[in-house]
């Protein structure tokens, strides 16, 4: 099977306490890390070290939000909690600000 580019990010809602139409904004948000003002993306950064406990855990919410990495996938590569992972996902996602 191949796999095409845009896949890594396809859009999944979670449930939390953001609507879908705002973590469709989030998820497009991140999809344009590279374009992200620099202060936008510490933010970002700096919430990701808040959540996460460790450096594998660090790596692990990075790859879910940052490079659509599947939760499930990042709970077995990194092997930590899957639902863990989940929980950090769901709170970086409640947490992050919509609007600089």
């Amino acid at each position: 099977m191949t796999k095409r580019k845009n896949d890594s990010t396809r859009f999944y809602p979670i449930s939390c306490s953001r609507s879908i139409r705002e973590q469709r904004y989030i998820r497009a948000k991140l999809d344009l890390w590279k374009q992200l003002p620099e202060e936008e993306r510490q933010s970002i950064r700096d919430l990701i070290d808040r959540i996460s406990v460790g450096g594998v855990e660090r790596v692990a919410l990075t790859a879910v939000v940052l490079r659509g990495v599947s939760p499930r996938i990042a709970a077995e590569r990194y092997r930590i909690g899957k639902g863990r992972v989940y929980q950090m996902q769901r709170e970086f996602f409640e947490k992050v600000k919509l609007w600089p």
